[in-house]
């Protein structure tokens, strides 16, 4: 009897051995399916819904409230105080640095863990879609394209036509539209497209106004597309229409498939005739280039700016070993011509400077004087760096007087020293001039 009580103990204590057993396989699993299903959710995704965009940066950056669901603060990243954050839209944007997301491209860019969120995993930068960026901009382009044939508002056709002399043909091939007075009619044509306002602020189609409100980047402006050597548009200039002279260029900010630093205006078009031979034309302004275009010199190309960067001119490189520049007759041009020429030179690029004393840039000069004229300038009044840079020294100075002379001649030497200029070369130059 007492064998037989003593067994069924025994089998009851293996009974519960084998359950504890099996209950602890079995919450292993459990906890691990749970492991398995939290890591199968997307971190971003789980952190959404568990802080809010205004809490996240606020831990980096003050946040004052500026408009509806619309905040500003020193940019954590840059430091300028053009830094919004979209509270409705679950986005931030600076206008000065280009930083721009949500909040889990915040958290990544200051390379801050989901600890106190979801763990510790970090947050995956996400990919732009570039192509997606190109169709914003091609149904931007066309917007514009519209408006500046619409008979509601002709200031910009007129402008074009009569006062800058383009074509209707000129003006198709270049695509150019018009961006009207009203602040607000792209940005509420795109976002009729389905288009967000993040993806219009990464865009560089909009922006914050000095009042806090959310306009169209370009206003009153005829605007040209940036198109580079695949077709796609990725950017846009602008052009004011009235004669204030200030911020008369505007330029697309840098975005993901435009920088102002590896763009040259209008090469797309230009590079048949550059892949063939002839010399590029380098000007400043974009009205300028689509005036030569117009007029039969088809390698005219602009920096987009006064400012020509090494990268542009590595491009250039790519396609041509020699360059003509072509910028405004004004001191700031010259001045920029003059930066220009070691920037081209370091990239091994032959460089030549077109002088014209009768014009203040070359759109003036072939609408003054005949394409033909502008030809003969070319071929006539193009100078080398050393010739360029002598006459800019004889221009401070009267050169009958003999004290002007020893300051014209010291002033040279010091050139031709710093540049390692040829110095036979060099004498020979000068006497010309004196």
């Amino acid at each position: 009897m007492y064998k037989k009580i003593q067994s069924d103990k025994n089998k009851k204590s293996i009974f519960l051995l084998i359950f504890i057993f099996w209950y602890n396989l079995f919450e292993d699993k459990i906890e691990n399916g749970s492991e398995c299903l939290k890591n199968s959710l997307s971190a971003k995704g789980v952190m959404k819904m568990k802080n809010k965009i205004l809490k996240i940066i606020s831990i980096k950056t003050n946040l004052k409230q500026v408009g509806d669901r619309l905040y500003r603060g020193k940019c954590p990243f840059c430091g300028a105080v053009q830094f919004y954050v979209f509270e409705g839209e679950n986005c931030f944007h600076c206008f000065n640095c280009g930083s721009n997301g949500d909040q889990a491209d915040f958290m990544h860019k200051y390379n801050v863990h989901y600890k106190n969120a979801v763990g510790d995993r970090n947050v995956a930068k996400k990919p732009y879609n570039l192509q997606k960026i190109y169709k914003m901009n091609y149904d931007a382009a066309n917007f514009f394209y519209k408006n500046l044939f619409s008979k509601k508002d002709t200031a910009c056709l007129d402008y074009l036509i009569n006062k800058r002399k383009l074509t209707v043909k000129t003006i198709c091939n270049f695509r150019m539209g018009y961006a009207d007075k009203n602040y607000f009619s792209l940005k509420e044509y795109m976002l009729k497209l389905g288009y967000t306002i993040e993806e219009l602020l990464q865009g560089s189609l909009i922006t914050v106004s000095k009042n806090d409100e959310i306009i169209d980047f370009f206003n009153n402006r005829a605007v040209f597309p940036f198109i580079d050597l695949n077709g796609n548009i990725i950017g846009f200039g602008g052009r004011k229409l009235d004669g204030d002279n200030n911020f008369k260029y505007l330029n697309s900010k840098n975005t993901p498939c435009y920088s102002k630093n590896n763009y040259l205006f209008s090469l797309n078009f230009a590079m048949k005739k550059i892949c063939c031979g002839e010399t590029p034309i380098l000007c400043e302004g974009n009205l300028d280039v689509i005036s030569l275009h117009q007029a039969g010199f088809r390698t005219a190309i602009a920096s987009c700016g006064t400012s020509l960067t090494e990268n542009q001119a590595a491009l250039l490189k790519k396609y041509s070993d020699k360059v003509i520049i072509c910028y405004d007759n004004d001191e700031a041009g010259k001045n920029a011509a003059d930066k220009a020429i070691d920037i081209l030179e370091k990239a091994g690029l032959e460089t030549y400077i077109v002088f014209m004393s009768e014009a203040k840039d070359p759109d003036e000069y072939i609408k003054e004087f005949g394409s033909q004229k502008f030809y003969e300038l070319i071929k006539n009044s193009t100078k080398d760096p050393i010739y360029f840079r002598m006459s800019r020294i004889a221009d401070k100075y009267d050169l009958t007087d003999y004290d002007a002379q020893r300051c014209f001649l010291k002033e040279v030497t010091e050139l031709s020293l710093r540049k390692n200029y040829d110095p036979e070369r060099t004498i020979r130059e000068t006497f010309n001039f004196i």
